[in-house]
C-alpha cells in the first residue's frame, strides 16, 4: 500500500508536500497526512500531480483546513485509490451487536477519533460491500480498538475493517479470452 514521509515540516493547508518518495503515488489517489503524536491528527487530500523529480507530491482541499503543523517524518499514506487503502485490515475476532471493543489483526495506521467501516463477510466467504456497518474508533490499546458507541450488529471474525472514507471495491474479473479460434498457423510435427 503506498505510503511515505514528509522530508519537510508543514501546515495542513499547504498545498504542495515535498515527501520521501513520491514512486507509489498516482493523480487521483486520497491521500492522508498523520502525525505521529499519542493523539494523532489527519487531514486529507487529493493528489492533483505528482513530481517524482523533486518527490513533491500537489494536493487539493486538504480536510479539514486548518494551521496545524505536521512535522518532518510525519507518515503520509493512501486513504483511497478504488479500495485500495493503507487504512485495512480484518476483524480477528467476533464481535456481538452491542459490544464497544473490536479486536482487529493489525491496528498499524488506525486512530483515535478515526470513522471506519466494517464490511461484513458473508457466508460465501466474500465481503458483501451492501452489508456494513459503521463505527469510531475513541481508543486504541494493541489491536483492540474501543470504539464510541456500541456495535449496532454482529460482526464475524474475518470482516474487512477500513477508513470510512475509504471505498470498498473488489477489482473487477478479467475478460475471459476465447482461444477455440484463434490459431493462426499450424504446425506439423514429423
Amino acid at each position: 500500500v503506498p505510503s511515505t514521509t514528509l522530508s519537510e515540516a508543514v501546515y495542513a493547508s499547504t498545498a504542495l508536500l515535498k515527501v520521501a518518495s513520491t514512486s507509489t503515488f498516482l493523480v487521483g489517489d486520497t491521500i492522508g497526512i498523520l502525525d505521529n503524536a499519542s493523539t494523532p491528527v489527519r487531514v486529507e487530500g487529493t493528489i492533483s500531480d505528482v513530481n517524482s523529480g523533486d518527490s513533491i507530491l500537489t494536493v487539493s482541499a486538504m480536510a479539514p483546513s486548518t494551521n496545524y503543523a505536521f512535522p518532518s517524518g510525519a507518515s503520509v499514506l493512501l486513504v483511497n485509490r478504488a479500495g485500495l487503502t493503507a487504512y485495512r485490515t480484518t476483524t480477528a475476532a467476533n464481535a456481538q451487536q452491542g459490544l464497544t471493543s473490536l479486536t482487529v489483526a493489525d491496528a498499524t495506521n488506525f486512530y483515535a477519533g478515526q470513522t471506519l467501516t466494517i464490511v461484513n463477510l458473508g457466508n460465501d466467504g466474500a465481503y458483501d460491500a451492501t452489508d456494513n456497518t459503521a463505527a469510531v474508533i475513541s481508543s486504541i490499546s494493541g489491536t483492540t480498538f474501543t470504539l464510541a458507541a456500541g456495535l449496532a450488529r454482529d460482526i464475524p471474525s474475518g470482516s474487512l475493517v477500513i477508513d470510512g472514507s475509504a471505498t470498498f471495491a473488489e477489482p473487477t474479473p478479467r475478460t475471459a479470452l476465447d482461444y477455440t479460434n484463434t490459431r493462426t498457423e499450424e504446425v506439423i510435427f514429423d
